[in-house]
């Protein structure tokens, strides 16, 4: 891909991008990415379409040169600049749109987690204490204990009278 962005193999670069999905943010031993090479030799063109396949026009060489550092043509560094502006303005829509959708819900009230009060989850935990106790009870003695008790010390059978 370096070759061609820099050559100004356009169909080349179309071939590797479209049939071949290579990514556009890889570097050679300086740290150039194509988009640096095709900033260098002035091919617009392909800048465009590195751009479109996401390329970063931020991405900084070794020397810390971007894209638009590296070019020497001005009117191919405003193109450049344009771009970037594009891009960003992109980049902060998506960003938008991504927010919107996580605070909006297609769910229920009811299909959503609930959140519970400190006394609910009281209640709930006494319940389960009292339904594995009778379980207990009911699995060591043999005996049926009734779902429903009035308080903790049925459980411990001062309430109980006898099986069902």
């Amino acid at each position: 891909l370096h070759i061609a962005a820099a050559n100004g193999y356009l169909r080349v670069v179309e071939y590797l991008l479209d049939q071949h999905h290579v990514a556009t943010d890889v570097q050679d031993k300086d740290g150039w990415q194509p988009v640096h090479a095709a900033a260098c030799w002035g091919h617009v063109d392909i800048l465009e379409i590195l751009v479109q396949n996401g390329a970063d026009l931020n991405a900084k060489t070794k020397h810390d040169e971007t894209p638009a550092d590296i070019c020497e043509d001005p009117e191919l560094r405003e193109r450049i600049l344009a771009l970037k502006s594009e891009q960003e303005s992109k980049k902060m829509a998506e960003a938008t749109r991504r927010r919107v959708k996580r605070t909006q819900s297609n769910n229920t009230r009811a299909q959503s987690v609930r959140r519970t009060s400190i006394r609910d989850k009281v209640l709930i935990t006494k319940k389960d204490t009292l339904e594995e106790a009778r379980l207990r009870l009911q699995a060591a003695n043999n005996v049926i204990v009734p779902k429903r008790w009035a308080t903790t010390s049925d459980v411990m059978g001062e309430h109980i009278s006898g099986s069902v």
